[in-house]
């Protein structure tokens, strides 16, 4: 009878602890903004030569906290599919051509092969899933890191202003 007793008296004990060690975090409150992450990756290089860009890299805080709902942490975000989001090779020199080209987005690589001047927007359907992947990966590593090889059919100068422009709009969840 000592042993049920002692028993009961330790599971009652430990009932008790548990409740007593409920979640003070009932106040907090799930807020949501809307923001761009961007980053802009100048492309230079001699004809006919393979070229990789430095890795850059922008942190969510860095690119987002000019936000006026900015918060941090950002627990969550979800790509907006259809505004905002773009991903694209701007001021395109006048016949050139890059071949060989590879994305690095947060270790994840995409084989764009050829691109030419029509062909500057890299966010399309076919090409989706891998812009999300890349998405999910710069909220889990709360940064967005990205490299760029090519090869430049006809040599970029700094003076033609061509450059590979990615803009992420998500929508980022944060508690307080």
């Amino acid at each position: 009878m000592k042993k049920i007793s002692v028993i009961f008296g330790l599971f009652l004990f430990m009932a008790m602890a548990l409740i007593s060690c409920g979640s003070d975090d009932d106040d907090k409150k799930e807020y949501s903004f809307s923001g761009d992450v961007k980053q802009v990756i100048n492309i230079t290089g001699n004809e006919k030569h393979t070229i990789t860009t430095p890795e850059t890299t922008v942190s969510l805080e860095e690119a987002l906290s000019s936000n006026a709902n900015y918060g941090w942490p950002i627990a969550s975000a979800t790509m907006d599919l259809t505004e905002g989001t773009s991903i694209k090779i701007t001021g395109f020199k006048e016949g050139v051509v890059l071949q060989k080209c590879t994305l690095w987005i947060n270790g994840h690589q995409k084989i764009f092969n050829e691109i030419t001047a029509d062909k500057a927007n890299l966010y399309t359907s076919e090409n989706l899933s891998y812009f999300t992947q890349a998405f999910n990966s710069m909220i889990s590593a709360r940064s967005l890191k990205a490299k760029f090889t090519f090869t430049p059919s006809a040599s970029i100068e700094a003076d033609d202003n061509m450059k590979l422009e990615i803009t992420f709009r998500g929508r980022y969840t944060y508690w307080r």
